[in-house]
C-alpha cells in the first residue's frame, strides 16, 4: 500500500488549486486518481520484481533463460533439480573463470554452494617426494585432489569435470 499511498499523494499534491480540484474522497476525481496510482504502484512493483530477473542469484521467471544462455539444463543437475540447485548452476557457469588453477575450481565449486579444497597430485619423484607420497604416472602431472564434504556429490563432480581442461584429471576425495 505504501507505493499506492505515494503516488496517489503525488498525483494529488500535482492538481491546481481551487474549488474545481476537490481532494474529497468522494468526487470522480478522486476516484480516476486512485485508479491512477494503483496502476503505477502496480507497474513500479512490477519494475522492482523484473530488476531481480536480472541476477542469477534471485530470478525466478527468467531461470529458464539464464539456463538456455549458459548452455543449461545438463545432465550434471540430475532429473529434477531444486530451483535453488538451477540458480547455483547457472551462477556456477556465468562466474566461471575457467582453466585448471586451484583458485578457478575453488571458486566455482562456492558458486555451487560446496566448500573445497584442492591439492595437486604428481608422480613421485626421488629428491623432491618423500615417504608416503602418491606413486603415479606421468600423466598425474596433470591430476588434481578435489577433498569435498562428504558425501559424494555427483553434481559438484559433473560440473567440475565439464569445465576442466581434458587433459586434466580430477580426483575426488569426501571426508
Amino acid at each position: 500500500m505504501a507505493l499506492f499511498d505515494g503516488y496517489l499523494a503525488q498525483l494529488k499534491a500535482l492538481l491546481p488549486t481551487g474549488p474545481a480540484w476537490s481532494r474529497d474522497l468522494s468526487t470522480v476525481l478522486s476516484r480516476v486518481l486512485e485508479a491512477m496510482a494503483e496502476a503505477l504502484a502496480r507497474v513500479h512493483a512490477r519494475a522492482q520484481q523484473l530488476r531481480s530477473e536480472g541476477d542469477p542469484r534471485t530470478t525466478t521467471e527468467a531461470l529458464e533463460d539464464w539456463e538456455r544462455v549458459m548452455g543449461l539444463p545438463d545432465p550434471c543437475a540430475g532429473p529434477s533439480p531444486t530451483v535453488d540447485q538451477r540458480r547455483a548452476q547457472v551462477l556456477a557457469r556465468f562466474r566461471q573463470a575457467g582453466g585448471p588453477s586451484a583458485e578457478a575450481i575453488i571458486a566455482f565449486a562456492a558458486d555451487l554452494g560446496v566448500t573445497i579444497t584442492v591439492a595437486p597430485i604428481g608422480p613421485f619423484r626421488v629428491g623432491r617426494s618423500h615417504m608416503g607420497n602418491h606413486l603415479g604416472e606421468i600423466e598425474m602431472n596433470y591430476a588434481l585432489e578435489v577433498i569435498a564434504p562428504a558425501p559424494p556429490n555427483p553434481v559438484l563432480e559433473c560440473e567440475l569435470r565439464s569445465v576442466m581442461h581434458a587433459h586434466t584429471t580430477l580426483i575426488f576425495t569426501y571426508v
